[in-house]
């Protein structure tokens, strides 16, 4: 940030890792079409990747921005729905809490190693794998 106190977060959508099969083969593992979908509370902007066809392990490398004014509150949490692409609509896989707060006491480092676990808040299905 040039001015701590208002400026951009710089996302970077790196990859998720096993996620759920939602497209059954006939021959072998099923496989998904699987991507992201990263949201802030609050904005309309949306980050999305590009689906990743026939792959449960996907890798995006999507960078984008949110841009951030601190007014001394919590920072939001960003937030990151997985789906797989389908010839009519999407099918959900999980999604998970990025907790980004980290990053402003250091503002030159990215969340690189961290994986956070896609969940299924619902309970109406199995998700499984991570997120990058």
């Amino acid at each position: 940030f040039d001015n701590p106190e208002e400026g951009f977060i710089d996302i970077l959508v790196m990859n998720a890792a096993g996620v759920m099969a939602r497209d059954m083969a006939i021959i072998g593992e099923g496989k998904s079409d699987p991507f992201a979908i990263i949201s802030m509370p609050g904005l309309k902007k949306k980050i999305e990747t590009e689906p990743i066809s026939d792959n449960l392990n996907p890798i995006w490398q999507k960078k984008g921005q949110f841009p951030y004014v601190n007014k001394g509150l919590e920072a939001p949490k960003l937030h990151a729905d997985v789906y797989d692409d389908d010839t009519v609509g999407k099918g959900y896989l999980g999604e998970c809490d990025i907790d980004w707060s980290v990053c402003l006491s250091d503002p030159g480092k990215w969340l690189r190693q961290k994986v956070f676990t896609l969940e299924d808040p619902k309970g109406q299905l199995n998700s499984k794998g991570g997120v990058q």
